[in-house]
């Protein structure tokens, strides 16, 4: 009896909990406010922002959509024009109190390490609870964008880590002010905000707070072996087309805290067109721009895989020298190709278009990375797919947007594909493949390119193939032909800075298959100038680098590299030294000298004088014009431009490998 009594009893209070009302906070009502944004084109926009303080009764682990859809409101505000007013007037209109702005002043817009953000706080409905808002703005002012592209070599991305340190201090002395020792933390922010706001949520939650955390447009923020396990209460929401996620490269073992959250992209939704359409009114509306119509990831893939091959490892982005072309006689390394560019960013009035001005201008080794960075260029933003009118658009969709898993790079060259291809009218056929998908692969061989696939960061192998339209069945044992004068050539070494739709492409592929012309094994350096060693040695092969007695020359030594070929160069009168018994290897060679040395090497003689149609031909030398106008004539030297030989200018390297190719045709 007694037990009964004790059961019944049990029962209920039972009863009594699940009939019980949740509290108060966790089913207040939705608010509504309308906030001023920028979105990331140069203009700013009213949207609506609806906030619900319930969503902070769920576990910290529990993503929200509605809480996402608020943070990248909250985020394209701090984005402020002015002192932060708009910034401000979002979080009071939330019910924020105390709010505090740091560092919007004008004058501290140019401090490298870090970044402005506001602090407020806020009474949940009918609890003690306090939730502390940090909102933390994106890269404004080149010395930030400097901060972006400094990356240290400790386990965290060292300008971010010094944003995130002098932010968290400052946050610090702001708890101070509040009565409630344990509050609750929403942190949000866009590209730099989205990084600082990763790492500062990450310490948070090692300090055992409860943390609400999205971001946006997320760059990587740390070494993936610091990594010990996943941060339940940080959701990253990145575009696969996005670049800026992709940074610093995941093949230096970089990733970030915390969950991904995938935007659609053509190259991983089947359903992508009609998304599209939804999502494309919003962006109207807040921009006056069409959606930009994606190409799926290849751009962003074609640049992160020059990267990698510019850069292998973290140590070569600062130390690796490229070339500038032969009108700028340094050399810089990546860290100064992106500080320069990073200046520009930073101190123009028209962002997009003076790095444009400045990526169109590069020329030498970093010419493919500059040209693969262009093709990222949105109507009116740097990189259209970063900016926060992008994101917004795409997450008004809701959850069905979002995708937890995302391969960047997806050709598997075994398992049969499907759907079909997406076809492009320039480069055939082309798609991406989300995780566990198949494709049926078909088309005409055209091209292959070996790259490395990505899943947050794991690298397995695959192929990325680009075809035409077709029906032949493409297998994973193809490989590209390489035409010679006497047939089909093996695949030739390819090379990182020689893209695909350079003029010089063919010519180079074919020089590095036959032996002729020979780079590091990763870069062949094509702007590079040609000094008289190279050139040698380039007709030395050409003619199928008989033996040679032992050069004369006082400068060349016997176990030279380019030994064989002076002495074979003097031996045929092809090229001499000077009355000191000098041969001068590391000379440059002009345009006319290199015309010399084919003249002499095939006996050739001119007909007439094709030099009359230049604008320059007075810049020619006397000694040259002879074998200057046979090369013309023969088809073998081509003007710089249709009136223009420029006879003095120094040879480079993909000059030298299409004069090269051009004197083989000719038989």
């Amino acid at each position: 009896m007694r037990g009964k009594k004790i059961l019944c009893v049990l029962l209920a209070l039972l009863l009594a909990v699940s009939l019980a009302p949740a509290p108060a906070w966790a089913q207040s009502e939705k608010q509504e406010i309308q906030v001023t944004i920028q979105t990331g084109t140069g203009t700013s926009a009213q949207v609506a922002l609806s906030w619900e303080d319930s969503w902070f009764a769920q576990e910290p682990s529990q993503y929200q959509q509605g809480l996402a859809q608020a943070s990248m409101v909250l985020s394209a505000a701090a984005y402020s024009q002015g002192q932060g007013e708009e910034l401000t007037n979002a979080l009071t209109g939330l019910g924020f109190e105390q709010v505090e702005l740091c560092h919007y002043a004008p004058e501290e817009k140019e401090a490298e390490d870090q970044v402005a953000y506001a602090f407020g706080c806020k009474k949940l409905a009918d609890t003690d609870k306090t939730l502390v808002a940090v909102v933390i703005q994106g890269t404004d002012g080149s010395a930030q964008w400097r901060s972006n592209f400094r990356i240290g070599e400790g386990t965290e991305h060292q300008g971010f880590a010094l944003a995130r340190d002098e932010m968290m201090e400052q946050l610090d002395s702001y708890l101070a002010t509040l009565s409630d020792d344990e509050p609750l933390f929403f942190l949000t922010g866009h590209s730099r905000g989205a990084a600082v706001a990763n790492l500062a949520a990450q310490r948070l939650t090692e300090e055992g707070q409860p943390v609400y955390c999205c971001t946006f447009a997320t760059p990587a923020t740390v070494q993936k072996e610091a990594i010990t396990e996943e941060t339940p209460g940080i959701f990253n929401i990145i575009s696969p087309q996005d670049p800026i996620p992709r940074l610093p490269l995941a093949a230096w073992g970089y990733g970030r805290y915390g969950q991904d959250r995938f935007l659609p992209s053509q190259s991983s939704r089947a359903d992508y067109a009609q998304m599209q359409e939804e999502a494309a009114p919003l962006y109207q509306d807040l921009t006056g721009l069409s959606l930009p119509d994606a190409e799926g990831c290849r751009n962003t893939d074609r640049l992160i895989a020059l990267l990698e091959a510019l850069a292998p490892f973290p140590a070569d982005y600062i130390q690796r020298q490229f070339t500038l072309g032969s009108l700028i006689p340094r050399q810089i390394t990546l860290a100064e190709y992106f500080q320069y560019l990073s200046d520009i960013l930073g101190g123009a009035a028209d962002q997009t278009q003076a790095a444009f001005v400045f990526l169109s201008s590069l020329q030498g080794d970093l010419a493919p990375l500059s040209q693969a960075l262009r093709s990222l260029r949105g109507e009116d933003s740097l990189f259209y797919s970063h900016i926060m009118a992008y994101y917004l658009s795409w997450l008004s969709l809701g959850k069905k947007a979002l995708d937890t898993q995302c391969a960047y790079l997806r050709l598997s060259s075994e398992t049969p594909l499907s759907p079909a291809f997406q076809e492009d009218e320039e480069l055939g056929f082309f798609r991406d493949l989300p995780l566990g998908q198949s494709l049926t692969l078909t088309g005409e061989e055209k091209g292959l390119l070996k790259i490395e696939r990505y899943q947050k960061g794991a690298r397995q192998d695959t192929l990325l193939y680009v075809l035409p339209a077709g029906e032949t069945q493409l297998t994973a044992s193809w490989e590209p032909e390489l035409s010679g004068p006497d047939g089909p050539l093996s695949p030739a070494p390819s090379f990182a800075d020689v893209a695909e739709e350079a003029w010089y492409y063919e010519d180079v592929s074919w020089c590095a298959a036959q032996g002729l012309l020979e780079g590091d094994g990763q870069f062949f350096f094509p702007q590079q100038t040609v000094n008289r060693a190279m050139a040698v040695t380039a007709l030395y092969r050409l003619a199928g680098s008989p033996g040679v007695s032992r050069a004369s020359f006082s400068d060349v030594a016997e176990d030279a590299w380019y030994a064989a070929p002076c002495a074979w160069a003097q031996e045929n009168g092809i090229a001499q030294g000077d009355e000191a018994g000098l041969f001068h290897p590391e000379s440059p060679v002009t345009r006319q000298e290199m015309a010399a040395f084919f003249c002499r090497f095939a006996g050739g003689q001119s007909q007439g004088d094709a030099l009359a149609g230049f604008a320059d031909e007075s810049q020619v030398s006397q000694w040259a014009r002879e074998p200057l106008s046979w090369s013309v004539e023969q088809g073998l030297m081509e003007g710089v431009s249709p009136n223009l030989l420029s006879p003095q200018s120094s040879l480079t390297r993909s000059q030298l490998a299409a004069l090269s190719a051009r004197f083989e045709k000719m038989g």
